[in-house]
């Protein structure tokens, strides 16, 4: 779920629920705050009270959760890249020392029941272990629900800043073939979002700053003020996961891969990750057609003469859909004109993991009970790579 060099993106929320509705929740970098927003005419939202987030250089969104009955706050990921919830414990000494600033005190009065049973998840730059535990977990304004995870006494190596995960892959009970409820599918059963649907749309630090357009996640559908074409709907091909299947990817109008393979949606990175492979070729165009030199940890020139990228996707219609993407998505700023380029090797199934570098500029919709994932432009225009002299020291 995330990229090394913490070039990650992750959104982060809080959301709140005002009967059975669509819930739609604004990201904005600042103090976290709460007002009540009326929504755009012509959006398919109905009501919903919205909750300023924390854009930590377009790389971390930070939300608040409410776990036990004691509603002690934790800034939590929600991410389609895992299926696990977890928090940290009070007493887990690797976390403090990963910069998690809190832990969760887990009692029977706060009706958490902790199990002996150990469990471990691997995220691409560390892993967590703890024991299986029941919680009490609150979005702020819904009810609260039972939700089991992990409570977690050992962490390696995983991005500072954020307090846990709540997965939102589809869980799957393999042994007796059935799908279990996770927290978007529990609040549908429980009546308060209209549909198991979760979608995102993330704006570029410099649009939060400016006021022009806030991030946003939306629970029970998607916000329609957000995009500017219909939506492009794809099936799921993997039971757990939110993978669909990708037939194409080109780099600078040049072929790379062709033939049908697996690429998982990943809101939980910002990087593309690409079969090593595939990778190898990507790379040896990058630097040999554009004479791009790619340091060790992926920076780049930020003048240097970066491709379009493509990926081909065959939608519910058996239709293929073409989806570009600008350098201006994929390339960040760093510092002394060095820039880095979102693309890396990854050894292991998927083929291809298409993180937020996409997803910034094609919505993506999350359907639990079709089963599918939607496309569509967004409103977001990437800030153009700055020149020599434009750079500044961060």
């Amino acid at each position: 779920m995330f990229s090394n060099n913490f070039k990650t993106l992750i959104v982060l929320l809080v959301f709140c629920v005002v009967g059975q509705s669509i819930l739609n929740i604004p990201l904005k970098k600042g103090k976290i705050t709460k007002q009540l927003q009326p929504f755009i005419k012509g959006s398919i939202l109905k009501s919903g009270i919205t909750d300023k987030l924390i854009n930590l250089e377009d790389d971390i969104y930070l939300a608040q959760i409410q776990v036990g009955l004691s509603q002690d706050t934790f800034e939590v990921v929600f991410d389609t890249g895992s299926n696990f919830f977890w928090v940290p414990s009070n007493n887990c000494e690797t976390c403090i020392q990963s910069g998690m600033s809190k832990g969760y005190y887990c009692t029977q009065e706060d009706a958490c029941v902790s199990s002996d049973f150990i469990l471990q998840q691997y995220y691409a730059t560390g892993d967590i272990s703890g024991n299986i535990t029941n919680f009490v977990v609150r979005i702020p304004g819904t009810k609260p629900v039972n939700y089991f995870g992990i409570l977690v006494d050992f962490v390696y190596q995983l991005p500072s800043g954020l307090q846990g995960i709540i997965g939102l892959t589809p869980f799957y009970d393999f042994q007796t073939d059935t799908k279990k409820p996770n927290l978007i599918t529990l609040l549908y059963q429980e009546k308060q979002i209209e549909k198991p649907i979760v979608s995102f749309y993330q704006a570029f630090d410099v649009d939060e700053q400016s006021g022009k357009y806030q991030s946003a996640i939306t629970f029970g559908g998607y916000d329609e003020t957000k995009i500017v074409e219909k939506l492009n709907y794809f099936k799921v091909i993997k039971k757990n996961s939110w993978s669909i299947q990708i037939e194409g990817f080109e780099v600078g109008g040049v072929n790379i891969f062709k033939g049908k393979e697996e690429a998982l949606i990943d809101n939980g990175t910002t990087s593309f990750y690409i079969r090593p492979d595939i990778g190898e070729k990507f790379f040896d165009y990058i630097m040999g057609v554009r004479n791009i030199t790619l340091g060790d940890n992926y920076d780049v020139d930020c003048d240097a003469d970066f491709p379009n990228v493509s990926f081909t996707f065959r939608n519910t219609e058996d239709k293929l859909v073409t989806y570009e993407v600008e350098p201006d998505f994929y390339i960040t700023r760093g510092t002394n004109n060095t820039c880095y380029i979102y693309f890396e090797g990854f050894i292991g199934a998927p083929t291809f993991v298409i993180g937020n570098t996409f997803l910034r500029k094609y919505l993506p919709v999350f359907d639990y009970e079709k089963n599918t994932v939607g496309f569509a432009r967004t409103i977001n225009q990437a800030p153009q790579l700055p020149q020599k002299e434009q750079i500044q020291q961060y």
